[in-house]
């Protein structure tokens, strides 16, 4: 039987790769979907940091 703390690391990477792996569907869905953008336009994100924007794909529901 493992050791706790490999039990919680092994969690948070399957979390983690879960998250990046939503992030990558959202932005190739922004990038190859205009009438998504069209549907929902933020001309606001485009004046942003990539940071910025990043965090707002990331938290924003698809």
């Amino acid at each position: 039987m493992p050791a706790a703390n490999e039990v919680v690391f092994f969690i948070f990477l399957i979390l983690v790769s879960i998250w990046l792996l939503i992030i990558i569907c959202k932005l190739l869905h922004r990038a190859f979907c205009t009438r998504y953008i069209l549907l929902n336009p933020a001309p606001f994100q485009l004046r942003v940091a990539p940071e910025v924007y990043i965090a707002i794909i990331a938290t924003d529901p698809i």
